[in-house]
């Protein structure tokens, strides 16, 4: 049977496996035990010299084995799966946006403390790009939005909403609408499942992100939290992330709730939702700037 191994990225572990037999009368039943290293980095054997060297052959008459399809000598080749920018439109860098063939395998841990029956649910919003941009037929906003989505797509989850300033309807980039899209996943979410939210926008200096119209003018801001007035209205992060609260301790099948929530914040001054009220327990909140700009 197979031999799991849980080693942390950058150090190092010995592991010896118990004694089995190799199938051959000639050798005698003997634990065995590999060196491994993985790296995108090309390795110099020669730092090996000095502890008998490391080629990668296998001499299994002691017990020792060092894999070559393991010990990666050279640098490896990439993923099949390589982003390039900019994606044709509507795609994703290098793909459809669809599920690989049979249904795709399901992003993250495929069995943990509830099983395989967790679901996972991506929630994407365009705050839209700006008419600058938009004149130089440079929509860096909502191609990364479509990415991220075409991404997720391909890697198993199912799309709660897709907001954007250029949609209609419930799917129009709006504070109301992302109220409704965070509703909707309520109704949908438990406490064992997974949940990404990926918001792309402009972000301003005093703190929130700019939601455009589809001609690229600001109509809305979504704060980070409501601070000290409490307005009993949605329209901040913090409003919407409270519809999915936590569930420390809970059942896996509690409904309405969720431990795992991942929310990404692509936008300038996106440092600014580093606050209580956003982050807290069963979420981990990523931004791709400080309290400065970021630039695409």
């Amino acid at each position: 049977g197979d031999l799991e191994v849980n080693v942390a990225p950058g150090s190092s572990e010995t592991i010896i496996t118990p004694p089995f037999s190799w199938g051959n009368q000639a050798v005698r039943p003997s634990p065995v035990w590999m060196r491994v290293l993985l790296s995108r980095a090309k390795v110099d054997e020669a730092l090996f010299a000095n502890v008998g060297g490391w080629d990668g052959s296998g001499q299994f008459q002691y017990g020792e084995i060092e894999d070559h399809f393991v010990f990666l000598m050279d640098m490896p080749p990439q993923p099949g799966f390589v982003p390039r920018w900019p994606p044709t439109p509507g795609k994703p860098p290098g793909g459809d946006g669809k599920p690989p063939g049979g249904g795709g395998q399901p992003p993250g841990p495929s069995k943990g403390p509830c099983g395989y029956d967790i679901n996972y649910y991506i929630i994407t919003i365009s705050g839209g790009d700006n008419y600058e941009d938009m004149a130089k037929n440079k929509p860096i906003v909502q191609e990364s939005v479509n990415t991220m989505a075409g991404v997720a797509g391909e890697q198993g989850y199912t799309s709660v909403a897709s907001l954007a300033p250029g949609k209609a309807g419930d799917s129009k980039t709006s504070l109301e609408n992302i109220g409704k899209a965070f509703d909707n996943l309520a109704s949908k979410v438990k406490c064992g499942d997974y949940v990404l939210i990926y918001i792309c926008g402009h972000g301003k200096e005093s703190g929130g992100i700019a939601l455009k119209s589809s001609s690229g003018y600001t109509q809305q801001v979504m704060k980070p939290t409501d601070g000290a007035s409490k307005d009993g209205k949605d329209n901040s992060l913090e409003d919407f992330l409270n519809k999915i609260p936590a569930c420390p301790d809970e059942d896996c099948n509690k409904a309405g709730c969720c431990c795992h929530v991942s929310v990404i914040l692509e936008s300038c001054f996106s440092g600014n939702f580093n606050v209580s009220g956003v982050t807290g327990q069963g979420r981990a909140v990523i931004g791709t700037s400080t309290d400065t700009e970021s630039w695409a």
